[in-house]
């Protein structure tokens, strides 16, 4: 029995949508984060699903995307994951905090870097208010400065 999925070429046109409305908003990259609970922002934008960390996507004006994930996901990320660039953060492990001391993370600078998003000053729009705070990415002591702006 086949199974009814939605092709590859759908994700990148919401990536690509996604990546329009954050030029037009004049942010340097936008940021949407998800929940086993509260899974959709992630899923509708890699295919990936968290079912036990939580997951985020990056994307910027140009159209470069990432996957976040934490520590344990990894795996069954790029497994599934529509976003070929995936990342490992500490802040998007479970919530009993562990401290996963061989794993290698990144930072959300080392992130958007990644992705062609450098400076100290930059504009972050957050798409997801009940997942992601400006004091999760302010704590990482990333930037001196940066303006987040929510767009649902």
């Amino acid at each position: 029995m086949s199974r009814v999925m939605i092709p590859d070429w759908e994700y990148k046109e919401r990536v690509k949508k996604a990546a329009k409305l954050a030029g037009e908003k004049g942010l340097d990259i936008f940021l949407v984060n998800s929940n086993e609970a509260d899974y959709a922002n992630a899923r509708y934008f890699s295919g990936f699903w968290p079912l036990f960390e939580r997951a985020g996507v990056a994307i910027t004006p140009e159209g470069e995307a990432a996957l976040i994930v934490g520590p344990e996901s990894v795996i069954f990320a790029s497994d599934v994951s529509r976003i070929e660039r995936i990342f490992t953060s500490l802040d998007y492990r479970e919530s009993a905090d562990p401290s996963y001391p061989e794993a290698k993370t990144s930072t959300y600078k080392d992130i958007f870097n990644a992705l062609g998003v450098k400076g100290e000053n930059i504009k972050i729009g957050i798409g997801s208010f009940l997942d992601t705070n400006a004091v999760s990415v302010k704590k990482q002591n990333c930037w001196k400065s940066f303006i987040c702006s929510g767009y649902t």
